[in-house]
């Protein structure tokens, strides 16, 4: 629990950085490594042809979501006819309103009729391009028969422009009134007519199922087989970790297939690994480690146990250098610790003077009885605090010293880290005014 404590602390006030796992094997150190009862010989990888299937995904979907999915097709189709329809009507309701102001401009205007029939003549051309009847199919199959200006409107004749209605025509003109009041009825009833709008409503379509069984699925995907492939892979063969050598970059994860087949994360991209029986070898399956020879480009597999057992051998050069270095690094630490202890203490003696028991029976101190020197000489020890604590993250950094210091710590010596720490997060400096 105390080293637990310990990492903590340090965590907190530390940045930690992750770096590309190297491991630098030689005969002396192999030796050191405490062989277990089961097999720790490593592989070498040797390149070898291996059969690769290859699979077409097929996505179909479900009974259920065919049919809403023939809905949604139908009204989309639906949707095309009314964005059309709509179209073709506003187009017509133009042509309706440009009648509408011709015959405006044929009634205001004050010259002879002689000049002004112009308007008339083309109010009857727009009439005659409107589409037959003016009636527009909609997607519901109904009719829209939305004014009752059409193709057979007469609007116009004489013995020069549209003279087959001419007779009719006269029947109309029979006196100036008439012909004014068939316009202006003409005029009345294109005004009450309203812009067209998109005769479609939104729909939503979804699939009727038990809110206990959770919603279907909208399709079957299977894998069918398509073709088989040659691939470059890697045959496993076992050697004598005695005959390591050599520095090694591990690769963080690779495929397997069976105890000697493997393969390179770079050789999975285009194929479905778990349908060809590979399953992936990473830190979190506790399969082995794939390293790299850094100068031969050689791949070998290792046995977790044979890398850990190695990590903690030293050769005797490195060895020397780590205990002197480790004497260093001890001393640092604890008199760090142990001049932390003292700026604590210092804190608290100014605390303790202006502490008093309240009517609870509570021992608490007032910021306010503390003198201004004192408030200045807390702060100044409260960053000392600080300061110390960051060194001391510095040096928890150097994992191996430290590592071996919780191994062979005696008794609490420098293990006071935590408290200091416990002291300066729940402590906070005074405002000195």
């Amino acid at each position: 629990m105390t080293k637990f404590y310990l990492f903590l602390v340090l965590l907190i006030v530390s940045n930690t950085f992750a770096q590309e796992k190297t491991y630098t094997f030689s005969k002396n150190r192999l030796q050191q490594v405490r062989k277990p009862s089961y097999n720790i010989n490593p592989l070498k990888l040797k390149e070898t042809s291996i059969k690769i299937a290859r699979f077409d995904t097929v996505k179909t979907p479900t009974p259920k979501y065919a049919i809403i999915l023939e809905k949604i097709e139908k009204a989309k189709k639906d949707s095309l006819i009314a964005v059309q329809n709509l179209e073709i009507q506003e187009k017509e309701f133009k042509k309706i309103k440009s009648i509408e102001k011709n015959l405006k401009l044929f009634l205001e205007s004050k010259k002879k009729f002689k000049e002004k029939k112009y308007f008339l003549i083309t109010a009857q051309n727009i009439s005659d391009s409107l589409i037959d009847k003016n009636i527009i199919e909609t997607n519901y199959g109904k009719k829209s028969n939305y004014n009752n200006i059409n193709k057979s409107t007469l609007i116009f004749s004489d013995n020069d422009f549209n003279e087959n209605f001419k007779n009719k025509f006269s029947e109309l003109n029979s006196s100036d009134d008439d012909l004014i009041m068939y316009y202006q009825d003409m005029i009345s009833n294109i005004s009450t007519k309203s812009k067209p709008k998109l005769n479609f409503k939104s729909q939503t379509f979804k699939m009727n199922y038990n809110v206990h069984d959770g919603e279907p699925e909208k399709y079957i995907i299977k894998n069918v087989f398509k073709d088989s492939i040659l691939m470059t892979g890697f045959k496993g063969i076992e050697f004598d970790y005695l005959t390591l050598n050599g520095t090694y970059i591990k690769i963080d994860k690779f495929y397997q297939k069976n105890k000697n087949i493997f393969l390179l994360e770079e050789n999975i991209k285009n194929i479905n690994f778990r349908l060809n029986n590979f399953y992936k070898i990473d830190d979190s399956s506790g399969g082995g480690y794939l390293l790299q020879n850094n100068e031969t480009k050689e791949f070998i597999i290792v046995n977790g146990s044979l890398t850990s057992e190695y990590e903690r051998t030293k050769s005797d050069e490195d060895l020397k250098k780590f205990n002197d270095g480790y004497i260093i690094w001890k001393t640092k630490y604890i008199e760090l610790t142990k001049s932390a202890d003292n700026n604590i203490a210092i804190c608290n003696s100014i605390l303790k003077r202006n502490t008093f028991i309240n009517v609870l029976g509570q021992s608490v101190w007032n910021a306010d009885t503390i003198s201004k020197k004192d408030k200045i000489e807390f702060n100044k020890n409260y960053d000392l605090i600080t300061e110390k604590l960051n060194k001391l993250a510095v040096l928890g950094r150097e994992e191996e010293f430290y590592n071996y210091f919780l191994d062979n710590v005696k008794g609490n010596e420098g293990l006071d880290v935590y408290a200091i720490s416990g002291f300066h997060s729940i402590a906070k400096k005074f405002i000195i005014e």
